[in-house]
């Protein structure tokens, strides 16, 4: 049995191109996007992360997603609004670890934590 994801993909992108319009969204404080794969543009990506970045990367650029926090890639990352292709920075946590993530005002503050709760990454960035 062969499964495909792409119908879904599909349904879930129309939903979200029904939401970021939503006045609840657009006047959001902070416009955060948690997923499990990170959509960034490289030209290394297979194929799923590929069609999440051709169909979504331009939805969430569009919206002005402020930060991306996901998994998937087993390491931890920190990927600069330069970086990801969207306008949007991307922080990473490997599948080791946790994030504890603290919105104090504009300003938010990312610790990852390993198995034994020490840190083991930190970051602050400020919402503008």
């Amino acid at each position: 049995m062969t499964v495909t994801f792409d119908t879904y993909r599909e349904q879930q992108l129309n939903w979200l191109k029904q939401e970021v319009n939503i006045e609840e969204f657009r006047c959001a404080a902070a416009k955060i996007v948690v997923i499990h794969m990170p959509i960034i543009k490289d030209k290394n990506n297979w194929y799923g992360m590929a069609q999440l970045a051709q169909h979504y990367g331009p939805v969430l650029h569009n919206a002005g997603i402020d930060l991306m926090i996901c998994r998937h890639m087993h390491n931890n990352l920190w990927i600069g609004t330069e970086k990801s292709g969207f306008n949007y920075p991307v922080i990473v946590c490997s599948n080791e670890d946790f994030m504890e993530v603290k919105l104090d005002s504009r300003r938010l503050n990312f610790k990852i934590r390993g198995k034994e709760s020490q840190l083991v990454y930190y970051q602050s960035m400020v919402l503008e």
